[in-house]
This record gives structure tokens, sequence and C-alpha cells, in this order.
């Protein structure tokens, strides 16, 4: 359909419509970008973030509690072995609370299936060092069961808290990289709907123009033989718009000139 047989206030309204269509649809794209963005933000920052924080915390407890054990076991003086007891039960009471706090965290099924082998690891740990520390409490010397029976257990009870540890890295890693291409993503539609809108915005911006001042130049142009007296000059008028209503009146003007200078002759 021809421009032309569109009003031009139509023409205008249809234009700005469009743009404003453009400009809506890269704000709300934007937006949900945005918001995208917002969400892996919160969960790097609240979600996973505790949960390497508490899985870091629960490996470096044991590792402690394990350095107390060895100390007290080596330790000549037998009678403070309730000294370090005490001092393990303690930090046992954050690594518990760090353990609880991760079984409510971790949702994915690799996530559960560690926390379970941490869980055996620990049971396999706990009775034989609660065995070898009763053992040296009464005198009995248990160095070499140390090395040989609990040293083996109580690195594998770390070891199982560290691979928890690097699962929760890869997923922390994994979230930050989500919220970079986000990011990325929401510069790169922004940039390229503001060009859209600039290349459209121009190329309406001259398609109207055409089709506008098109018609007026060529009313002007007769209007101004009409005015020279020259009525020989043929008027022509296309579409329905404004333009050609000024150029219909133009044509109409002009035929009845011509028939009254007909008459005059």
């Amino acid at each position: 359909m021809s421009l032309n047989n569109i009003k031009v206030g139509s023409r205008l309204a249809l234009a700005f419509g469009l743009l404003l269509f453009i400009m809506a649809a890269i704000s709300a794209t934007g937006v949900w970008r945005l918001q995208g963005l917002a969400e892996t933000t919160h969960q790097l920052g609240t979600i996973d973030n505790e949960k390497l924080k508490m899985a870091v915390q629960w490996r470096q407890t044991i590792d402690l509690n394990w350095v107390r054990t060895r100390a007290s076991i080596m330790d000549a003086d037998t009678s403070r072995i309730p000294l370090w007891q005490a001092d393990m039960d303690k930090t046992s009471e954050i690594s518990n609370a760090s353990r609880k706090r991760l079984a409510e965290l971790v949702q994915t099924e690799e996530g559960k299936k560690l926390l379970a082998s941490i869980d055996a690891a620990r049971e396999a740990y706990r009775t034989p060092r609660a065995a070898v520390l009763k053992r040296r409490q009464a005198g009995e010397d248990v160095t070499a069961v140390l090395e040989r029976e609990l040293k083996p257990l109580a690195e594998a009870y770390s070891e199982s808290i560290h691979k928890l540890e690097e699962q929760q890295q890869k997923l922390y890693d994994a979230a930050l990289v989500r919220a970079e291409e986000n990011a990325a993503q929401g510069r790169l539609i922004l940039v390229v709907g503001a060009v859209l809108a600039l290349l459209l915005g121009a190329a309406s911006a001259f398609v109207l123009t055409r089709s506008i001042t098109g018609p007026l130049r060529q009313a002007a142009r007769s209007a101004r033989f009409i005015a020279d007296g020259d009525l020989t000059q043929p008027v022509h008028s296309t579409g329905r718009d404004e333009a050609a209503e000024l150029l219909q009146a133009l044509k109409i003007m002009q035929d009845k000139l011509l028939g009254i200078v007909g008459n005059v002759r």
C-alpha cells in the first residue's frame, strides 16, 4: 500500500509508534536481563558463597581437630588429654553446625551424595579415634596405631570434605560465569537495540520526508505555473492524503481557469 493513501497524521503516528515499540522492547529486554543478573548475583553473594564458606570451615575444623588428636596422643602427660578433648569438642560443635547448614543448602544430587560419603568417612574415623584416645588415656602407647590406622582415616575424612569444597567452588565459578554472560548479553541487546532504533528512525524520517515533501513540491510547482498564467502544465494527483487533496484542488482550479479563459476568448 502506498504511503500517499495514508493521512500524514496517521503516518507520523505509525512511525513514532513503531519507534516507541522498539524502545519499549529494548527497555523490557534490558530489565529482563538485569533481573537475571540480579538473581545470579544474589545467588553468588548469599547461597553459593555461604555453601563454599561452610565447606571450607568444616574441613578446617576437621584438620584442626586431627592436629589436636595427634598432639594429645603424642603428649607424654596423659592427664592433659581431657583438656585436649575439651578443645576438640568445642571445635566439633562448629563442624557440626557447618555440616547441618550445608545439608540445608545443598540441593543437587551430586552434593547430597558427597555429604553421604562424608558422613560415612566421619563415622569410620570417629569411633577408632575415640578408642585410641581412650587407650592412650589409660597409659598405652598407641603411636603405631595412630600412624598406621587413624591417620589414613583422618585423611580420608578430610579429603571427602575437600571434594565437597571443590564441588561448591565449581558451582560458584559457574554462577560467576553466568553472571558475566548475562551482563555481556544485556549490553549486547541494549547496543543492538539502540542501533536498530537509530537506523529505523533514520529510515522512517527519510521515507516520511519524501512522502510528504514530494507532493508538496509538486503542488508548489503547479501553483507557480498557474500564478504565472501557464495553464497548460498538467497537474497529477495520486493518493488520498492532504497533499493529494491539495493537488486535486489545484487541478480543479486550473480547469476552472481554463474554462473562464475559453469563455472570454
